[in-house]
């Protein structure tokens, strides 16, 4: 008797066409209940690598066809598709069905339903895009808990190729290839965080998301390596790198350029002369995400270092460097925003490791950075920070000629207290301000750019010109004692600075701003 009810089950399963259930926990709710036969979709075969897997999807409930007889199996998957999928699956698993009535437009539902369970934590701009593989793993990671997806797989951190750990994705990722519901491509594992992922391989995701019998065991260890190529460090350290513009008090736009988290509650570091002349600042991640600058905790205009407060939390930070262990030869990689291209990646070398100018140490390299850059990481290859890009020598007369501040400068400035950006010591009640903070030039044109400053005839007005190829003067005559003439003559093409400080009676810099000059 025992051997016939035994018969009888095992037929049961193979009637189902896959193999016997080994549910955990909420996982007992999902059922195949939904019609499906052999030859439903015309692009999916019997002999298919993925047709079982469709096959199960669809009698969950998870996946349905195009409604032209495809299933369109080599098509990518929207983003409004993949948090359906969530939605459905965490439905199932906490309530036992997935009853949505579908509004206009028809993911509405889904959307509310994901962001009132914490499936997703934002609204998105277009639902009808494709979702990257990243995003698809940090949505449908959500949909479950950790107990629905328990340990089976060794898999080391940084284990992943193209995932470091410092990604904002990386825990759902190494969740799922921990738990067999990833596997990765080829024997390394990489994940492909960018690319798309097709209808045929979603299907084959959430059937072993809901079916422990289906999940693959492997393992990864973290490749060991003397450093990272330019690839690695990009995948690496990008998202700790951010583009930042600066606004004056009356919230007119002044200037742009980089900077970087070093500690994931939003410390961050920039060039000061990035923010000088600033009442107000916003920055963009590489999600396209933008936050303020909520203040200061302090600056050096002399080694041109300031030290931030981004509004949030959560960011990826960058490892800090030893700036005092650097030899020539070695290679470095500069990530920034020049000319507003953000995270923008380059690589060189140090030609220099303590080059000193201008009364202070720089490191000079040969990885290009260009206006825009300043702020930006100079990274080795680790992915540790050893500099802060901050800017070229003479483009016209030299190459490669790149600087940045060493990070171990950092130490000189103070974290105690953070003053609100209006209210730094940058922003005191004197000001020195240009008509224009920058002015584009022919060869051999003059320009009469108009300085304000608010100390009056008691005060000591310089100007710094940081390139043979201007030639600046001040105007003869003075009527106004607030706004005095700036000439400036260009001669050769680049792009250069005029630096603008303003001195009281006791030759200490009370204002500071910088006009950026064009020549075409």
């Amino acid at each position: 008797m025992k051997k016939q009810i035994a018969s009888v089950v095992l037929s049961v399963a193979l009637l189902l066409g896959c193999a016997p259930w080994a549910w955990a926990e909420g996982l007992n709710n999902f059922k195949l209940t939904e019609p499906y036969h052999a030859g439903q979709f015309r692009d999916v075969s019997a002999g298919d690598w993925f047709a079982s897997n469709v096959a199960t999807a669809c009698r969950l409930g998870l996946l349905k066809g195009n409604g032209d007889g495809s299933f369109n199996a080599a098509g990518n998957v929207s983003l409004a598709e993949t948090i359906t999928m969530a939605a459905r699956l965490h439905s199932i698993y906490y309530n036992g069905s997935a009853d949505f009535e579908q509004g206009t437009p028809w993911y509405e539902v889904y959307v509310s339903y994901a962001l009132e369970n914490g499936i997703i934590t934002r609204t998105y701009l277009d639902y009808e895009r494709y979702a990257s593989r990243a995003e698809y793993a940090k949505i449908l990671a959500a949909a479950l808990p950790e107990e629905a997806l328990p340990l089976l797989n060794e898999i080391e951190d940084n284990a992943i190729p193209d995932v470091p750990m410092t990604r904002s994705y990386a825990d759902a990722v190494y969740r799922l290839y921990r738990a067999g519901v990833l596997t990765g491509y080829g024997s390394g594992g990489e994940f492909r965080p960018d690319s798309f992922v097709s209808r045929s391989e979603i299907a084959a995701i959430v059937t072993r998301m809901v079916d422990e019998s289906q999940r693959k065991e492997f393992s990864l260890q973290k490749e060991q390596k003397s450093g990272y190529g330019a690839t690695e460090i990009a995948a690496l350290c990008s998202d700790a790198v951010f583009y930042i513009e600066v606004y004056d008090r009356r919230g007119d736009f002044i200037g742009s350029g980089s900077g970087f988290f070093i500690d994931s509650s939003g410390v961050a570091v920039t060039n000061q002369h990035v923010i000088e002349g600033g009442a107000s600042a916003e920055i963009w991640l590489t999600d396209g995400s933008s936050y303020e600058v909520s203040g200061i905790y302090d600056s050096s205009e002399a080694k041109d270092l300031a030290i931030l407060q981004i509004a949030g939390g959560g960011f990826q930070a960058l490892e800090m460097g030893d700036s005092n262990a650097l030899t020539a030869g070695q290679t470095v990689f500069a990530i920034g925003s020049p000319y507003g291209l953000e995270n923008s990646i380059s690589q060189g070398i140090i030609s220099y490791a303590a080059r000193q100018l201008w009364d202070e140490v720089y490191i000079q390299t040969t990885a290009p950075i260009s206006p825009g850059s300043s702020g930006g990481a100079l990274l080795d290859d680790s992915g540790r920070v050893i500099g802060v890009t901050c800017g070229m020598v003479d483009e016209d007369y030299a190459q490669n000629l790149n600087l940045a501040v060493p990070i171990g400068e950092l130490a000189s400035l103070s974290t105690e207290s953070l003053h609100a950006f209006y209210m730094s010591h940058m922003q005191s009640l004197y000001v020195v301000r240009p008509e224009q903070s920058s002015i584009s030039l022919s060869p051999g044109e003059t320009a009469a750019v108009n300085i304000f400053q608010n100390y009056g005839y008691d005060g000591t007005l310089e100007y710094v010109s940081e390139s043979y190829n201007l030639r600046v003067s001040w105007a003869e005559d003075w009527t106004d004692e607030n706004n005095i003439p700036l000439f400036i003559r260009g001669y050769r093409r680049g792009t250069y600075r005029v630096l603008l400080n303003l001195y009281d009676e006791n030759e200490t810099v009370i204002a500071s701003s910088s006009i950026t000059v064009t020549i075409e």
